[in-house]
């Protein structure tokens, strides 16, 4: 939140010098142009009731997610969720998506090349979610990394990619960690006969 309010400082300075007009100020914040590498979290289940439930579960989690990463990676990994679901269409099972935005923390000396795994993390992020007493067939989790030109197209609004983000979001993007190291997981630890895509 802290770099949301810098952000609009910076804006309004912007605006008294002239450089900027007021309606840059309000624009909405465009979340999949603003990082470079994204933890995407996958649910599905054998129908919409019970995608709700398992969603809920999944969901009511996803902050001791993002404290794990920033706690393993000393604080150097910042984690920043988005709200939003997403849901992919071409899929025949019901299904949520949601996104969380993985950015290096700046000022930190020597850290520009640093290389972050978060494996242990998120398996043992799984561990938990799998032990969900309302288990039913069908639900599953799967996790995977994806970089921001990997990103679904289901994620944008018109079903694609803006092609030339403004300078404003180059700012935001250029903080990213593009360099950061992130390796695989997949779905819960009660159900993992079946690869997914989501694999990394």
């Amino acid at each position: 939140m802290m770099e949301q309010f810098q952000d609009g400082n910076r804006i309004c300075e912007e605006i008294e010098l002239n450089k900027a007009q007021w309606s840059v100020l309000f624009e909405p914040y465009l979340f999949f142009e603003a990082y470079k590498n994204y933890l995407q979290v996958d649910m599905v289940a054998a129908n919409a009731d019970d995608l709700l439930a398992w969603k809920g579960w999944v969901e009511s989690r996803f902050r001791l997610l993002t404290l794990k990463i920033e706690r393993d990676t000393d604080g150097m990994l910042q984690c920043h969720p988005n709200p939003n679901e997403c849901i992919d269409s071409s899929k025949q099972c019901p299904n949520s998506a949601f996104f969380m935005g993985l950015r290096k923390k700046e000022g930190g000396s020597g850290q520009e090349r640093q290389q972050f795994d978060i494996r242990g993390t998120v398996d043992e992020f799984r561990e938990e979610i799998s032990m969900y007493m309302f288990w039913k067939p069908g639900m599953d989790i799967y996790v995977s990394h994806v970089r921001r030109k990997q990103l679904p197209t289901f994620v944008f609004p018109d079903g694609h990619k803006r092609s030339r983000p403004s300078r404003h979001l180059n700012e935001q993007a250029g903080k990213g960690c593009e360099d950061n190291k992130m390796s695989p997981s997949g779905s819960s630890g009660k159900h993992r006969k079946r690869k997914s895509e989501h694999e990394w």
